[in-house]
């Protein structure tokens, strides 16, 4: 009888053959992920599994052992979604930082005219969680989503994310004027830390790291502030300014790499291209660096194709 995983995880997949089940077929059905409002999260994950299993069997046939399964996580009760982004996967994290939630997986296994399904339930302990911890663990699931894309095992892939916090409070991209505003004048005669987490891989080989730099505006008034936001600089921006477009009118001191404010840390990058043999600064003082095809993915392409966010845990 053949097997089929009515699942697209690469961790599912491993799984199976860890335990020796190897040769089966790997079905993604599709599904509507929608359940009953007030269903447990136990009940939910045996509904899904149940409806993928359906979904692939209506694909295969009634021949093959159907094994389905889905994974939820809940936090007090609620269930936490997949993050939309970045900035929502940080919010995730920080959520269950120092704290302990659950994991609940529903399998379904369908074949001969019958399906059993069950759950199993996981209590998980996170102690407390740094900015940097938590921007390093985002960049690196950006990373392996970005090396199951290439699809190529001697790509060099370079991933990065940036974040700005204030005070322990982590500023995002500014959804309007009012919210750039609201930013910038926080901003003003303050100290701000700009963190990036960069993610280099190639082959089997993954390697993370974080930079931070502390930047200090000075004292903005209403009028600035107003000006710069009608550039159209801030809305696309973390912190809601380009520290290499005209918001350098506002900066009294970096403290750290200045390339990092704009979002990559050559200094960083630099040495971990070298831990690779990527990258090499000659006695002479040139650069040798391998060349190749270069390609760029951008976040929407990473969560549409490969769903980084699914599995930020």
């Amino acid at each position: 009888m053949d097997i089929i995983l009515a699942s697209n995880s690469p961790r599912r997949r491993e799984l199976l053959e860890q335990v020796g089940i190897t040769g089966f077929q790997v079905i993604s059905p599709d599904v509507d992920e929608r359940v009953e409002p007030g269903l447990s999260p136990a009940g939910m994950v045996e509904e899904l599994s149940l409806r993928k299993a359906r979904a692939a069997a209506d694909k295969t046939g009634p021949d093959g052992l159907i094994i389905a399964a889905d994974t939820v996580v809940a936090l007090d009760g609620a269930v936490l979604g997949k993050p939309r982004d970045g900035a929502d996967a940080f919010a995730m994290l920080s959520a269950l930082s120092g704290r302990e939630h659950r994991v609940y997986t529903g399998v379904t296994v369908l074949g001969g005219g019958r399906a059993a399904t069950e759950h199993e339930e996981t209590a998980v302990a996170f102690r407390a969680l740094s900015p940097e911890e938590i921007v390093a663990s985002i960049c690196r699931k950006k990373g392996e989503a970005a090396r199951a894309l290439a699809g190529d095992p001697e790509a060099v892939i370079i991933s990065a994310d940036t974040m700005v916090f204030l005070e322990g409070l982590r500023l995002g991209k500014p959804r309007d004027q009012v919210d750039a505003f609201t930013m910038l004048s926080a901003l003003s005669g303050r100290t701000h830390q700009v963190r990036t987490g960069v993610t280099v891989s190639r082959g089997e080989r993954m390697e993370t790291r974080t930079e931070t730099t502390s930047v200090a505006f000075r004292p903005l008034n209403q009028d600035e502030i107003w000006g710069y936001i009608r550039t159209g600089e801030p809305f696309d921006k973390a912190g809601g300014y380009g520290v290499q477009g005209k918001a350098a009118l506002f900066v009294r001191k970096i403290e750290g790499d200045y390339f990092n404010v704009m979002g990559l840390p050559l200094f960083l990058l630099g040495g971990m291209l070298a831990d690779f043999g990527i990258l090499e600064i000659a006695k002479t003082g040139t650069i040798a660096i391998e060349r190749g095809r270069s390609t760029i993915y951008d976040d929407n392409k990473l969560k549409e194709e490969y769903n980084y966010g699914k599995n930020v845990l």
